[in-house]
Parts: C-alpha cells; sequence; structure tokens
C-alpha cells in the first residue's frame, strides 16, 4: 500500500482513491496516484494528456472525450490542462511550452482571455476575470511564455479589482486572484492579499464558502495561508475530513466528472497537509 493505517488522513485518502479508481477515467486515476509520490504516473499523466492537445499547442477541453482529429486549442482546454499539469507540478517541456505560447494569441485586446459560446461554458466559468486570473496564475509559476503577455493580464485584472469583487462572489474570484497574486502580480499583489485573506475567512464563517473552496485557492496559490485569515492548509484538511462522503468523494452532488474532480481536490488538500515530499514544490 501507498499509505499505511492508523491515520485518519491516510484513510481518508484510501477511501478517495477507491471512488476516483471506480469513478474515474484513466487520466483521473493516473493524477490520483501521482498525487501520492507517484513518479511513474506523473510521466503518465502527461502522456496520456497529449490526446487532448492539439495541432496549435492549445488543448481541446478535457471533459470532452479526446478528440480523433484535434482541431483547434479552447481557453477552457488550456486552462483544464493547465490545472493537470501543474497539480502533477510538471512545469517545463514541451507539453507545457506549447500550451504557454498558445495562450498569447488566445487574449484579447484588453489583456483578458474569453471562452466563446461555443466552448460550452457555464456563465460563472465563463467570467474573463475567472479565466484570466486562472491562467494568468499558471503562467507566472512556469519558466515559458511571453512576460508581455502576463503582464497584459495583470493590468486587465488590476483594472477590474475590487474588495468587494472577493467578498460578495463565489469562490472563482478569490481563487483568481489569489492564484495570480501568490505567484506573480506585480503592484496588484499586496494589496489584493490582503483582501484574499479576509474575503476567505469571512466566506468561511459565514457558509459561503466551503473547505474544498478555501483548499483549491490555497493550493493553486501555493500558499499555506494568507494574510488576513487563521485559515491554513492544517485547518482545510482537518474541515475536509469531516465533510468526505461515505463513498469517499468529497461532493455528493454533481456529475461524476464533477463528483472525481472534487475528490482529486480533497485529496491534494490532504497530501498537502501531511506534507508529503511530492506535495510541496514552490513555483
Amino acid at each position: 500500500m501507498i499509505v499505511s493505517a492508523g491515520s485518519a488522513v491516510e484513510l481518508a485518502l484510501e477511501r478517495a482513491r477507491g471512488f476516483v479508481e471506480a469513478k474515474g477515467s484513466v487520466l483521473a486515476r493516473e493524477r490520483f496516484d501521482a498525487l501520492l509520490g507517484d513518479d511513474r504516473s506523473r510521466r503518465r499523466v502527461e502522456a496520456v494528456l497529449t490526446a487532448w492537445r492539439c495541432a496549435d499547442g492549445g488543448f481541446a477541453r478535457l471533459t470532452l472525450p479526446s478528440p480523433v482529429r484535434p482541431g483547434a486549442g479552447t481557453v477552457a482546454g488550456a486552462l483544464e490542462a493547465l490545472g493537470v499539469l501543474d497539480e502533477a507540478r510538471i512545469r517545463r517541456g514541451p507539453i507545457v511550452e506549447g500550451v504557454a505560447a498558445w495562450l498569447g494569441p488566445a487574449q484579447g485586446d484588453d489583456g483578458a482571455w474569453r471562452a466563446p459560446r461555443e466552448e460550452g461554458l457555464a456563465s460563472e466559468d465563463a467570467d474573463p476575470i475567472f479565466l484570466t486570473g486562472m491562467l494568468a496564475g499558471h503562467l507566472a509559476k512556469l519558466p515559458c511564455g511571453s512576460p508581455r503577455t502576463l503582464e497584459r493580464a495583470e493590468a486587465y485584472l488590476t483594472s477590474c479589482f475590487t474588495p468587494d469583487l472577493l467578498e460578495t462572489g463565489d469562490w472563482r474570484s478569490l481563487t483568481a486572484y489569489t492564484h495570480l497574486c501568490s505567484n506573480g502580480g506585480g503592484e496588484l499583489a499586496d494589496e489584493a492579499l490582503q483582501w484574499c485573506g479576509r474575503a476567505l475567512e469571512k466566506g468561511l464563517r459565514s457558509g459561503r464558502l466551503r473547505p474544498l473552496d478555501a483548499a483549491r485557492a490555497l493550493l493553486v496559490g501555493d500558499v499555506r495561508t494568507l494574510p488576513g485569515t487563521l485559515t491554513d492548509t492544517q485547518r482545510v484538511a482537518s474541515d475536509l475530513l469531516a465533510e468526505q462522503e461515505a463513498d469517499g468523494s468529497f461532493a455528493a452532488e454533481g456529475s461524476t466528472h464533477d463528483r472525481v474532480e472534487a475528490t482529486l481536490l480533497g485529496a491534494r488538500a490532504l497530501v498537502r497537509a501531511m506534507g508529503r515530499r511530492a506535495a510541496w514544490t514552490p513555483a
């Protein structure tokens, strides 16, 4: 066994793994094993991911079957692919360089990324602030990509920033700004991170945010905590243990794909809290 018995976290991981093995795709199963430190699975994650890679270096959406003849990349596909690569700590190589280069021409004149309607995103997932913050955060972690592309994205997010955006919206705005400003963000970073921490703490106390939302923000930000909050990875892990479902998942509702993604996120947070070697690799 990769994990030993006796620890509540280790037992929770075993239960989560059982759910992903039963309900997840090949890619999801390899992602879970990579979270537990299996370097062979890390390499297989990248190999499986190439099935969605397009000729232009971008990606088709991972939520769809891998295309027989990959065409042009999509904004949603780029975000999904970069999320998987980041989760597996893959930040170098041709596949990363290709999608980073693809993002430059796909960027709008104002520095934002927008997903065309045909990509089929829900309105909240198509929010340009969310898309731009998440994509820019990934670019800020990578040793490749155009600095000008990142600068333009940072300028757009700076022009859109207000504390109310973080405190009244759902997890998306909070996560987008945490992602970018923990890894870059220029002059915006110091101010925005203070507000991110406050919004995270208030959101958890009010019930507007769930422990899984807090886990997502801290994980993509590559931080253990944020200024202005008492919440850290250890507290989030403790809260997540209480929320795990009987079947090992970390989401009782939603599509099978969404429940698998939530379970991978919860497992990633638990692994981070355990301080495993494979779980903490700052950008």
